[in-house]
């Protein structure tokens, strides 16, 4: 019974102190920087710039960076325009953010649901070149 209740002591002592041995566990890692709200002008144009390609039937948004493309479009703007499209896209899910992270995921479908492009955007509110034709 001794031995048994020495054991035990042991256990407890040493319980603290392996606890403390898992402490050097790496820092968890920042959450993504936010940037404020993007100007107004900037907001202006992408909205105008992603309702064009609305209007004209070819592109659906879902403002979250999501969107539905006729394949035969995308293909047809080559990796510049395609780029130019997954910026705007990111760029308008910030606007519809208050508050915006610094970079924004970026999903394009055809219309039968095939992924095109899912991308990491960074946001980069001096771009401006972008909404240009």
């Amino acid at each position: 019974m001794r031995r048994w209740a020495a054991t035990v002591f042991r256990g407890l002592m040493l319980a603290p102190v392996l606890a403390l041995a898992g402490c050097d566990q790496p820092p968890e890692q920042p959450a993504a920087p936010l940037l404020g709200a993007l100007p107004a002008e900037l907001c202006g144009k992408v909205k105008a710039s992603v309702a064009r390609l609305v209007k004209t039937a070819v592109m659906e948004s879902d403002g979250a960076g999501g969107a539905t493309i006729e394949e035969a479009a995308w293909i047809a703007m080559g990796r510049a325009g395609q780029d130019r499209i997954a910026q705007a896209l990111a760029l308008e899910a910030a606007c519809n953010a208050n508050t915006a992270p610094a970079t924004q995921e970026v999903t394009i479908r055809n219309e039968g649901g095939r992924t095109l492009l899912n991308r990491i955007v960074e946001i980069a509110p001096d771009q401006g070149e972008i909404f240009e034709e």
